[in-house]
């Protein structure tokens, strides 16, 4: 089984048999999730996830970002909803004791995601002083000006009148196939997180 090991243990993390319960206890302040369209089932899919685990119950709010017009509620959609309930249930996974926040754009377009990252930077400096993470499983094509949107992503843009006291990282996928790049994964105000994929062999390679 490859995973993290966080604690130093043996076997899988989070070892179902056992009973272990994930990786560690760790966790501070807030996740907030950036994703675009409703899932209406993240709350419930998140409680059976934890009861199913073993895993202690999450502090988790949803926040619809529809304060720029774009809509009342956001719409349904069936793949959002995988792609926000993954990053939920193994945000909790990793730092059980952060509370987990999943802010919903409007749609996908690039202006909605860019208002509901704004949405998520300012509920963490809002509601958690300790500080937290802004999470993005999405990224699209770089572009020409991209630049001007880079301080959207830095906590500096948005905890000046705390006088900078409340730390926020945002990570920003780079996608799903281990190499190329898209923006915002390219902004140097946040850290890029790669993805790959792991194809087992039945046989013993020798290595």
């Amino acid at each position: 089984c490859l995973y993290v090991k966080s604690p130093n243990s043996s076997g899988c993390i989070p070892n179902y048999s056992a009973g272990s319960g994930g990786p560690t206890a760790a966790g501070y302040g807030a996740i907030v999730l950036v994703d675009a369209f409703d899932n209406p089932n993240a709350s419930s899919d998140l409680s059976t996830f934890n009861s199913y685990w073993g895993l202690p119950s999450s502090t988790f709010v949803r926040v619809y970002a529809n304060g720029n017009g774009s809509c009342t509620t956001p719409p349904k959609d069936a793949g959002w909803s995988v792609e926000s309930s993954m990053d939920i249930e193994y945000a909790h996974v990793f730092a059980p004791s952060a509370a987990i926040i999943l802010v919903e754009a409007c749609s996908n377009s690039w202006t909605d995601l860019l208002y509901a990252e704004q949405v998520a930077f300012n509920y963490i400096v809002t509601n958690y002083p300790a500080g937290g993470q802004v999470s993005n499983s999405w990224q699209g094509g770089e572009f020409a000006g991209q630049i001007a949107d880079d301080t959207l992503f830095a906590d500096f843009t948005y905890n000046w009148a705390d006088d900078y006291s409340t730390p926020i990282l945002a990570f920003a996928s780079s996608g799903d196939f281990g190499f190329g790049v898209g923006y915002p994964s390219t902004n140097p105000w946040l850290i890029s997180a790669g993805g790959t994929s792991i194809l087992r062999k039945t046989t013993n390679l020798g290595f």
